[in-house]
């Protein structure tokens, strides 16, 4: 059981403050850190949330968590609250996808005016996707989805599940 007014008091926030003021905090706390995306699946897990890969999204479930526990402090759900942080970022996803365009990074145009598209080969990202998807499953089951849909071996993926993600489990 998450207690929503400790976890408000570790990240500077107190109960019953303005929800504005405290998304704002949080904001600034994560956009100030120099690894955005670790600061926001921070703020998650205090809250009881899954982490995310994606920066953007971890923000936007990060403040909504926050947002959940200020005004829910006394009878604060972590399951509740991250079914209302993901809708509301699926909501924000549909409705306002300008949100997204800058999420990457920054690319400057080069010479001949060609802009490739990222790639990205962050095996551990992919795998953390795929891990959060496939929650209810055993690990051995989480383990070959992932060996086989990034086609890695099964003790890497494995190695994984077991090691990498055993912190984010709750």
């Amino acid at each position: 059981m998450i207690n929503a007014t400790k976890a408000l008091e570790k990240v500077g926030l107190t109960p019953g403050m303005s929800v504005t003021r405290a998304i704002s905090k949080i904001g600034l706390d994560i956009t100030e850190s120099s690894n955005q995306l670790e600061a926001a699946n921070r703020i998650i897990a205090m809250f009881g949330g899954t982490p995310v890969s994606k920066p953007v999204q971890a923000d936007i479930i990060a403040k909504s968590l926050v947002e959940y526990a200020v005004v829910n402090s006394e009878y604060y759900q972590p399951d509740e609250a991250m079914v209302i942080a993901l809708a509301k970022y699926h909501k924000i996803e549909k409705t306002m996808p300008y949100v997204f365009a800058g999420s990457t990074e920054s690319q400057t145009p080069p010479r001949n005016g060609v802009i490739k598209e990222k790639k990205t080969n962050d095996v551990k990202t992919l795998a953390l996707e795929i891990y959060n998807r496939e929650k209810g499953k055993s690990g051995t089951d989480i383990a070959k989805i992932i060996s086989t849909e990034l086609d890695i071996t099964f003790a890497n993926a494995y190695y994984y599940v077991g090691r990498v993600f055993a912190k984010y489990k709750k």
